[in-house]
């Protein structure tokens, strides 16, 4: 595990807390122990983690999907991968290919809390395909080819392919929730009637839209990484022809391309949009990048950020902890460095206040808060992007005014064991001190024509990442050497 340096005392005691937290929740792999909280017979646990209330013993592919980055950061990759396995292999021909909501720690059998029969049982659509995603992005994170096997393969092509045939009944692509969450649910928001009368229900939502798109792409790299590229190639086209549908015709209300856009449509009148804030209904949709940048999208980023207000207690906001984790996630992603800082402090400081559920005890006893304090640093703030089987990493100084400098030291990436350094937004550097070459590419808010490579000018290359002007270089890091890239200091 890397050891976390920064001159922010609160982030440094934050970043602290959670990786010890995250070893708390970690199952000791061949344990005999409890399931379904002891009501059931005792059974070896595979290697995995809490994910979901601390109270049960079980894990959750909702909260699982949004714990793997801090997880893999903190090592536990076999906890990832045979939790991601125990998921796959639950997705039954006779259950429509739904992966299990909560499997006990022995990754068998379902969880009592969340599983009733095989005809009512929990299910939403946007956690099917986060498991292909996140599958993607544990491949990417590690090189472990587990993930690209036959046998995951599969799993990922009845989502992908048998999954939505199933569910997609008006032939748009997009499969269809057809009632509440025991009968398979449209969305992550298992609150509508708190803003919708009662009974109120999606017959699509835009966060499973979001998931769909990433899994796509997500399955496209699949295809990729197991030599198909032409398979490769068309569902790099079906995940742009979903994007542009989701963009021109389902978002879109009354014909309004630049208007607010619509997060779902009614279970019961397919003609009935809704729009607003909808808690993760809404948030997923920008968070899984299927909103177009620009205006309209800028404008759905403003109308999130005030529906959470000021947090618990804030009318339409989210009622519970966890649902905050992804507002820093979110607007790290879109260089919204002071709004990402503001959510992230909102959840360091709320650690210690009692969760909604009392059984939890504190806020910072739910597990996926000690993950994502991990991510929010690692991924959010230091914008670090791994591709092992490639050998490459990126990264992208967001550091907020109050960090001056974050370091990672010792961080272990597939083979490679390196550190990186931002200090502020213009610096960052990148040391390999074990392992095989590596390319970096070091990415810079801003339009620089050039940037400096240990003190020489080297010209900038230019794109933009979710709607922000970036200049960036790529770099050829040798074993035991330190590279520093910065912008020009006259900048």
């Amino acid at each position: 595990m890397a050891f976390f340096e920064t001159d922010n005392p609160q982030l440094k005691e934050a970043f602290d807390w959670a990786t010890q937290k995250i070893k708390t929740w970690v199952q000791p792999a061949g344990k005999i122990g409890p399931v379904n909280e002891g009501l059931s017979p005792d059974a070896e646990y595979i290697p995995c983690f809490v994910a979901g209330h601390k109270t049960r013993t079980c894990f959750f592919s909702r909260d699982y999907v949004h714990s793997v980055y801090g997880a893999e950061f903190m090592g536990l990759k076999e906890e990832c991968y045979h939790m991601m396995r125990a998921f796959a292999q639950s997705a039954w021909k006779s259950r429509n290919y739904y992966a299990i909501w909560a499997i006990n720690f022995d990754g068998i059998t379902p969880h009592r809390g969340d599983y009733f029969t095989e005809d009512r049982f929990v299910r939403e659509i946007p956690a099917q395909f986060e498991l292909v995603e996140s599958a993607y992005r544990q491949y990417l994170w590690t090189g472990d080819e587990r993930y690209i096997s036959d046998e995951m393969f599969e799993f990922y092509t009845h989502i992908m392919v048998d999954f939505v045939n199933i569910y997609d009944t008006d032939g748009n692509g997009i499969p269809e929730g057809v009632g509440d969450m025991e009968d398979g649910y449209a969305t992550y928001d298992e609150r509508i009637d708190a803003r919708l009368p009662q009974g109120t229900l999606y017959f699509e939502a835009g966060d499973a839209i979001g998931c769909q798109y990433q899994a796509m792409l997500a399955y496209a790299g699949f295809c990729k990484a197991r030599g198909d590229m032409n398979a490769y190639a068309e569902w790099c086209d079906k995940a742009a022809a979903l994007k542009k549908y989701f963009n021109e015709e389902w978002s879109v209300i009354d014909g309004d391309k630049d208007g607010v856009y619509a997060h779902a449509i009614d279970l019961c009148d397919h003609t009935k949009k809704y729009s607003g804030f909808a808690v993760e209904t809404s948030v997923l949709m920008p968070l899984k990048l299927v909103t177009e940048p620009g205006p309209r999208n800028d404008k759905y980023l403003d109308l999130i950020d005030a529906g959470q207000g000021t947090g618990i207690g804030f009318p339409g906001a989210s009622n519970n902890i966890e649902g905050y984790t992804y507002y820093p996630e979110l607007y790290f992603l879109y260089d919204r460095i002071d709004t990402a800082w503001k959510w992230m402090k909102y959840i360091l400081n709320t650690r210690h206040l009692p969760h909604e559920s009392p059984r939890q005890g504190p806020n910072g006893n739910y597990p996926e808060i000690s993950f994502n304090v991990v991510a929010h640093t690692v991924q959010g703030m230091m914008g670090v992007d791994v591709n092992v089987p490639e050998g490459k990493i990126s990264t992208f100084s967001r550091l907020p005014d109050e960090v001056k400098y974050v370091i990672l030291n010792e961080y272990e990436i597939g083979k490679n064991k390196l550190s990186i350094m931002h200090y502020g937004r213009n610096i960052s550097y990148l040391t390999n001190h074990d392992g095989e070459d590596i390319e970096w590419t070091a990415y810079f808010a801003g339009d620089h024509d050039v940037l400096m490579v240990d003190a020489v000018p080297t010209k900038a290359l230019h794109t933009k990442i979710n709607g922000v002007d970036v200049s960036f270089v790529t770099v050829k890091v040798k074993q035991n050497y330190c590279i520093t890239v910065n912008v020009p200091y006259d900048i």
